[in-house]
């Protein structure tokens, strides 16, 4: 027999039929719904078995006192989510560590979880119930959050799953409320003229001599390498090579390293930024992007400049809209686009096609002359 019914179990448990019906709604007991019959679930007979095993001590009390220890409140949650996050950056969760950054983001967006399901949640409050209302607090449009949200909560199922809190069953659930884009992503790239343009308003605007070879140097090395923000915060300068014409990028986005050219223009712009950096003698360690007060610039921080920069100028972009320009300037150009992969650290080519922004008009001029 594959299932057995609510019914079955509970006489094979000496419990109430109300009781396994609980079991099944609250997911500690891995269970499907039955709408052909009476019962209200079926279970696998093999689920069943294990669960039984690992769980039943010979009467119904001992079953409802790990279900309590099941239920966890917020602050419980937020207390384990320490060891989870632990777990995620050691690799012992998923066999590999990972990097900051995506550490930032499930912290973050497993809280916005937590605070999305306000008062009136049901339990257990890590379920496939609470994560849809969790997620239909959101606009369609609010993709890229609802996608942090729903990845954070997953992740953390893993963990639940390793701590015997949580079922497969459950998990495979969950897939099932994985977002869905609606609406075209909004990708920001700029033009050969544009970049032009940003860095004229550069030289003008700037009236700090060390702001301007900070800005400047900001721009064209992620035009011109495609690095991540958060890979120019850690740079350091022993990382950057000027001589070789090489920067190594160590523990970019999940933990990898790599290399990435540096060409004759961006050496210049970067040897008068060091002119500037070098007057308070770093030593080698030392992040290579500072402030004008030698403080290392952090993600945010690039970030937010230009984001001023981007009002400033009235043109739309952002450090990610920048890595975008660089795939595309180089597409445009010619280049391999296996290389570009590289280049940009992504694991998938496919990821790196949707960087690459060439628009009709571009193609269009370029078969004229084909």
């Amino acid at each position: 027999m594959e299932y057995i019914t609510v019914n079955d179990i509970a006489k094979n448990l000496k419990i109430t039929v109300r009781t396994v019906q609980k079991y099944c709604n609250s997911g500690f007991l891995a269970a499907t719904k039955d709408f052909q019959g009476k019962q209200t679930y079926l279970v696998r007979t093999k689920d069943y078995l294990e669960w039984k095993s690992k769980f039943y001590r010979g009467s119904g009390k001992s079953i409802k006192r790990i279900e309590k220890v099941f239920d966890f409140s917020k602050e419980d949650l937020r207390t384990m989510a320490i060891e989870w996050l632990d777990w995620c950056k050691t690799g012992k969760l998923n066999g590999r560590p990972i990097g900051p950054r995506t550490l930032e983001i499930y912290e973050y967006y497993f809280n916005e979880y937590l605070k999305k399901l306000g008062r009136n949640f049901c339990k257990p409050i890590i379920s496939v119930e609470n994560l849809r209302n969790a997620l239909g607090e959101y606009d369609p449009k609010s993709f890229s959050t609802k996608a942090k949200i729903y990845d954070s909560v997953l992740s953390f199922s893993k963990y639940l799953i390793e701590k015997k809190f949580f079922t497969e069953a459950q998990k495979l659930e969950f897939k099932k409320l994985k977002p869905k884009r609606v609406y075209p992503p909004k990708r920001t790239v700029i033009t050969e003229e544009q970049y032009k343009v940003i860095l004229d308003y550069i030289e003008k605007s700037t009236r700090s001599v060390y702001n301007k070879v900070l800005t400047k140097a900001l721009v064209v090395m992620i035009v011109n390498t495609g690095l991540r923000a958060m890979e120019i915060a850690n740079l350091k300068i022993e990382d950057v090579d000027l001589v070789n014409g090489i920067a190594s990028v160590w523990l970019g986005k999940g933990n990898k390293n790599r290399k990435v050219g540096l060409n004759q223009d961006l050496i210049a712009v970067l040897q008068e930024y060091l002119k500037e950096r070098l007057k308070a003698k770093p030593s080698q360690s030392d992040s290579f992007f500072t402030n004008a007060f030698k403080a290392p610039l952090c993600r945010d921080a690039i970030v937010r400049k230009f984001h001023r920069l981007s009002q400033g100028c009235e043109i739309k972009f952002s450090a990610h809209g920048f890595r975008r320009t660089f795939a595309t300037f180089s597409s445009n150009r010619g280049k391999p686009l296996n290389h570009l992969r590289i280049a940009l650290g992504h694991a998938d080519l496919s990821t790196t096609q949707s960087y690459i922004m060439t628009t009709e008009d571009e193609v269009v001029e370029a078969m004229k002359g084909w």
